[in-house]
């Protein structure tokens, strides 16, 4: 969930579902940090309370922050059970035992994918190629031109830009990715797709049948698209900008 989320009452019910397992072991953990005076769990205790506000940072990746804050969960949970007598503590293991469904969940999902290889996990051998040809001739931060669905894993094979991928880690997601639609619909003319192209510092065009499900436009090889790559359905594009055709 992005900060657009932290709304009431959205915080706490996402803290219940993702959390409700343990919070009770780390109230006692805390807890017992109180009665005993220690400072060990200073850290852990600021780190926790400084959770929720970490995702109102402004910075696009601050959704990865909230990751670590299980680190500081699990060890003050185990402060609960140290140099605790163990009888009292059997209650938990009905509530741990609720852990478990979740697991085989998991890995019961894990195993029926890679029984029946499909989109997302999988992807098209051509598409592979494509990507992998794409890895080879894109310069860092070069700017690829591509569908939603394609804009999602193109990162993790090139080091290139895309302009519509993962929602929380692409720019003006929405509006920008109601251009992208736009730039393969037949009813799109030329100026407003040069348009795009300068806005963004578009470099190269991907078209496979992701593109294509956009809309019924074709690049033509022209002074605008260089076609550098063509295999089964996909074909790449460099775009050729006015001071590389002078």
């Amino acid at each position: 969930w992005s900060a657009q989320s932290i709304l009431p009452p959205a915080p706490i019910l996402h803290y219940l579902l993702a959390y409700g397992l343990i919070l009770p072991f780390v109230l006692f953990g805390v807890n017992k940090l109180i009665r005993i005076h220690s400072d060990r769990g200073i850290l852990l205790l600021f780190w926790c309370i400084l959770g929720p506000f970490l995702l109102l940072l402004p910075f696009n990746q601050n959704r990865r922050l909230i990751d670590g804050l299980w680190v500081a969960l699990v060890t003050l949970s185990f402060i609960a059970f140290e140099d605790s007598n163990t009888r009292n503590f059997r209650w938990a293991y009905s509530i741990l035992i609720l852990a478990f469904p979740t697991t085989i969940f998991l890995l019961a999902g894990s195993i029926m994918v890679a029984m029946h290889p499909k989109e997302p996990a999988f992807i098209p051998t051509d598409e592979a190629g494509a990507l992998n040809y794409l890895a080879e001739v894109v310069v860092p931060n070069e700017v690829v031109l591509c569908s939603y669905k394609t804009g999602n894993i193109l990162p993790a094979w090139t080091p290139a830009i895309v302009l519509s991928g993962l929602e929380p880690e692409s720019i003006g997601f929405f509006e920008v990715s109601k251009q992208v639609r736009a730039f393969f619909q037949l009813i799109t003319d030329d100026d407003s797709r040069n348009n795009l192209i300068n806005e963004y510092g578009i470099n190269y065009l991907f078209w496979g049948p992701n593109e294509k499900d956009l809309g019924k436009w074709a690049p033509i090889p022209d002074n605008t698209f260089q076609e550098i790559y063509d295999v089964g359905d996909y074909q790449i594009f460099k775009v050729i900008s006015k001071s590389d055709s002078e």
